[in-house]
């Protein structure tokens, strides 16, 4: 027979892996979407650059 408390520990262990893994997953699509948002400025800053240098 089973204890009660392993079960309970068990359904912690699997909750804990679970709420882990979204944090994680939830990290990782924050970093990507900081680079995105990044990339937009760059190239605005890059063509913007180049136009500055055409003109002289």
């Amino acid at each position: 027979m089973e204890r009660r408390g392993s079960k309970h520990l068990r359904i912690a262990a699997i909750l804990e892996l679970l709420l882990g893994a979204v944090l994680i997953a939830g990290t990782f699509l924050g970093i990507a979407v900081n680079v995105v948002l990044l990339v937009i400025p760059y190239y605005y800053l890059h063509n913007a650059w180049l136009n500055f240098k055409d003109k002289k």
